[in-house]
């Protein structure tokens, strides 16, 4: 049986390491700018989009994909401006790879996490991995950018910036 306990060691600190938490988010913080946005779980529209809360003073977290931090892709997005008056999302156009952000759960626990990549796609051209809840540990942040054009429906362009947790 003693050749089995250096096994039951090391599974039980991987186990550990792969903690989750079950705490919903309610805050995001950009660090570099100390802006925070409260967190608003969402689900999908009627055409199986994600739903994003026409509000400036919240950031839309899908609640089927991940809890950030945990196993998975955490989907978050939030407007860049909204009705003439700049939003939350606008700092993503700024963000550079190793800036980080805070993200606080529902029971006060607060998490930081770091950029690891940014894009910009074509609305029409985002890869279907960015939205893959199954990717990770991850999270994702997605706002509008590029050229405004009312009659297409808006911004040509998303704005995706992938995170890891540090």
């Amino acid at each position: 049986m003693l050749k089995f306990y250096p096994k039951f060691i090391a599974l039980f600190i991987f186990f550990l390491t792969l903690q989750r938490n079950p705490s919903p988010p309610v805050k995001l913080e950009f660090q570099q700018t100390q802006v925070t946005v409260n967190i608003l779980p969402v689900g999908l529209d009627a055409t199986g989009r994600m739903l994003v809360e026409d509000n400036l003073e919240v950031v839309s977290w899908y609640k089927q994909s991940a809890v950030p931090g945990n196993q998975g892709n955490a989907l978050l997005a939030g407007h860049r401006d909204w009705k003439g008056e700049l939003g939350p999302f606008q700092y993503l156009e700024n963000i550079q790879k190793g800036e980080h952000i805070l993200i606080q759960y529902e029971n006060q626990e607060v998490r930081t996490f770091q950029v690891i990549e940014k894009q910009v796609y074509h609305a029409e051209e985002v890869p279907a991995s960015v939205m893959n809840i199954q990717e990770g540990p991850r999270v994702t942040l997605i706002t509008c950018t590029g050229k405004f054009i009312r009659e297409k429906g808006g911004y040509q362009d998303r704005l995706v910036v992938i995170f890891q947790s540090i």
